[in-house]
């Protein structure tokens, strides 16, 4: 081969791997653009719906001790953003629990006092792309889940964009409004201790029998610090709504004088989406929660494994949608927080 032949074969090599690097560069998505995709889709498909009533009933696991749940949305102005204001009722134990978003605050009622709470809302319970900061998300790429595309986000703060309650939303997107109080503890608080549950399980409901393993006893001299995490987020490319979401919490503990490192993870799972009437909703939600503690010793191992037993896979449940009603006229006292 001359040297010509020679210059001009390399260059067209050359020119060839540019121009593939170019296209995988430029052809990956960007966190906004993700985010862009979400707005436009969510807009699209809401914007005939002024307020919708969705039933949902719990399955295994914690959620075995709530009965049914229903869940009213209604369109709404406030502060010059469209919202739905959003009631969710429980029952739990034979007593009904109640919380109101109206797009400023989180109302609920104290099931032992009996007193209404007020917390400022710190994300919008819907719309999961409002609370996505594209300068703490980073796109991870494309990755199948049961034969459909999704593109896979990771958010540095997975408790401002899903909440502080990861429990999931069987209407428009994740939301945390829908845990009852009981079940609360997903949020930064002091870290599970090696062999115990997550904080929102110690505590067993009114009525409910000891008579079963128990969590290890607390240790003496303890430092337990704060819960360190990040999230994932997977998003369909043909409806642009959430298909998994992946919390990991990850905390170190020093026992007497032993640092234990324990990741908790929990991983939702929205299935079965179908649009009933002008509403597209997933039917079916699974959770799964998994706990690793590898410093735990042989008996500690035991006694987490009979928890796990006992709890039907620790923390894992599903929910099931059995009705979805959409523009019925809901009243807006049914998200006045004065009436509660």
């Amino acid at each position: 081969m001359s040297k010509v032949a020679r210059k001009v074969m390399t260059g067209m090599i050359l020119a060839g791997s540019a121009a593939l690097f170019a296209s995988s560069s430029f052809g990956a998505m960007t966190p906004q653009e993700v985010i862009d995709n979400m707005e436009r889709a969510y807009e699209k498909r809401m914007k005939e719906i002024q307020d919708f009533t969705i039933v949902q009933e719990n399955v295994g696991g914690m959620s075995a001790f709530a009965g049914e749940t229903i869940i009213y949305q209604k369109r709404a102005e406030v502060a010059g953003k469209t919202i739905y204001k959003t009631r969710s009722e429980t029952k739990m134990m034979g007593r009904s629990v109640v919380t109101i978003y109206d797009g400023e605050y989180n109302w609920s009622v104290d099931p032992i006092s009996g007193g209404v709470e007020k917390e400022e809302a710190e994300r919008d319970p819907v719309q999961i792309w409002r609370n996505l900061d594209p300068t703490q998300t980073y796109y991870l790429g494309e990755e199948e889940i049961e034969g459909k595309t999704t593109h896979v986000l990771k958010i540095d703060d997975p408790f401002k964009v899903l909440g502080r309650r990861q429990s999931p939303r069987p209407g428009m997107q994740p939301d945390h409004q829908q845990t009852p109080p009981a079940e609360e503890g997903m949020g930064r608080r002091q870290a599970p201790r090696p062999g115990m549950q997550p904080d929102h399980q110690q505590t067993p409901p009114a009525g409910e029998r000891l008579d079963r393993p128990q969590a290890l006893p607390p240790r003496e001299q303890e430092d337990v610090g704060e819960i360190e995490a990040e999230g994932q987020l997977w998003i369909s490319d043909k409806t642009w709504m959430p298909v998994r979401t992946l919390i990991t919490t990850r905390s170190k503990s020093v026992e007497e004088g032993k640092e234990t490192i324990t990741t908790w993870k929990m991983t939702t799972d929205y299935k079965d989406y179908r649009r009933l009437g002008l509403l597209l909703t997933p039917c079916r939600i699974v959770v799964n929660t998994t706990i690793d503690v590898p410093s735990l010793g042989e008996e500690e191992r035991r006694q987490m494994g009979m928890m796990r037993q006992f709890m039907g896979g620790m923390g894992s449940f599903e929910v099931e949608v059995t009705e979805v009603k959409v523009n019925t006229g809901l009243s807006d006292d049914l998200f006045d927080p004065t009436k509660l």
